[in-house]
């Protein structure tokens, strides 16, 4: 499963909004619908801002940094 398909998952299990996830990432909701459906590349930046908002742990960040980071 890709990142954004996860990331996608993890938003709807916490009944999350698009909308809502592009306000907090201070982005448009179309900009963060690009990101859901991996037609945009994901900052580094707003990686770790998804991972705080869906409360994911230290080691889930790293594998979103990892997939980032050139």
């Amino acid at each position: 499963m890709e990142l954004h398909t996860k990331i996608k998952g993890l938003r709807e299990q916490k009944k999350i909004s698009q909308e809502e996830m592009a306000f907090q990432l201070g982005i448009k909701q179309n900009t963060y619908h690009a990101i859901e459906t991996g037609q945009s590349k994901l900052k580094v930046e707003h990686a770790l801002k998804i991972a705080e908002i869906l409360d994911l742990s230290i080691n889930d960040n790293k594998i979103i940094i990892k997939q980032f980071v050139v």
